[in-house]
């Protein structure tokens, strides 16, 4: 799989994340990274990834260096072999939370009292670390504000808030956000150079309109897009028709010239919202508009395309149709016949 033969495996490979990437290169320079690290943020977006990075860096005995004295992690090493290949079979382990009572917690902080067997440090990763039970939860602080030399604990989780405040307060917590569109594009062009693409006409529409497309529909999860890409390939789905029908998709272009018939009262955009999808329609329409009205009062939006659909429909009374829109949602049932 693309996602797990292509992850990345140095802080320059990540994409956004910048402020954090940006720090935790300066601290590769002296190895200085805080014991406890608390990586929140939506699916997809790369905590386990750079978590990844900065297991294998911990032990690495002769890490790459770059002429800015930025370190990154030698693949050879052992230990990086381990965690690329998902062994955790040396001094880095992970943890699924999802899996862990309060005993496995306990457990493990009695385990980390000892001296790491293969490498410098002990690196623990707890992925998921939502699922831990309530129990199980109620012993992480105990786990955390232990002062342990040599041992290093990164929590990933998709929900910090189901962490109380002395949980929290016990690491470094860092905010990962969904990359923008163009980031996710972008790094997918460059995975297509380790991809041995057929010499089809239809290519050039794939690298022009249907990556953009992936990017575009995989709700700011770069592991979602790579999955997508990797189907797109094996199923040779190359033009933006064969895309948007295999996946339901429906490219930013499209939406907002969707929503602005519908604004206009054109019905001639009926059967485009009935073959993608009535409810999955609605749903995209009610947050591109919410993302419109939004940057008509602040002037601020995540992406260079809402700002110019935004600009297009500045004339409508967009307060009036989210709340139209709104009222739909609290229905028991969604019309199929709405538009």
């Amino acid at each position: 799989m693309l996602t797990q033969t292509n992850r990345p495996f140095s802080f320059e490979e990540m994409i956004g994340q910048r402020g954090i990437l940006s720090e935790m290169e300066k601290r590769s320079m002296t190895m200085e990274f805080p014991e406890v690290m608390i990586f929140s943020g939506a699916s997809g977006t790369g905590k386990t990834t750079l978590a990844y990075i900065i297991a294998a860096l911990l032990n690495d005995p002769d890490p790459l260096v770059d002429e800015n004295g930025i370190k990154s992690p030698n693949p050879s090493s052992p230990s990086s072999v381990a965690i690329r290949e998902e062994k955790f079979n040396r001094d880095v382990k992970l943890y699924d939370a999802s899996s862990m009572s309060k005993e496995d917690v306990l457990n493990l902080g009695r385990s980390l009292s000892n001296a790491p067997m293969f490498d410098k440090h002990k690196v623990i990763i707890i992925d998921e670390a939502q699922e831990l039970s309530k129990a199980g939860k109620g012993v992480t602080l105990e786990l955390l504000e232990k002062k342990r030399k040599g041992t290093y604990i990164i929590l990933c989780t998709m929900a910090i808030e189901t962490f109380d405040k002395a949980v929290q307060s016990r690491g470094h917590v860092y905010t990962f956000r969904s990359p923008s569109s163009s980031d996710i594009a972008e790094y997918l062009f460059r995975l297509t150079e380790f991809l041995k693409l057929p010499d089809v006409p239809e290519i050039e529409e794939f690298l022009s309109k249907g990556i953009f497309l992936i990017a575009e529909n995989c709700e700011g999860s770069i592991r979602m897009a790579v999955q997508n890409l990797e189907r797109c390939v094996f199923g040779e789905f190359w033009t933006e028709e064969q895309i948007e029908k295999e996946f339901s998709f429906l490219s930013n272009e499209k939406l907002s010239d969707l929503i602005l018939k519908i604004l206009k009262k054109d019905v001639s955009c009926v059967k485009s919202i009935k073959d993608f999808g009535t409810k999955d329609f609605y749903y995209k329409a009610l947050k591109t508009l919410n993302d419109a009205y939004l940057y008509s009062v602040t002037g601020f939006v995540d992406q260079p395309w809402k700002e110019r659909f935004a600009k297009s429909i500045k004339t409508f009374d967009l307060e009036k149709v989210i709340s139209v829109l709104l009222e739909v949602d609290k229905g028991v049932y969604f019309r199929e016949d709405l538009f």
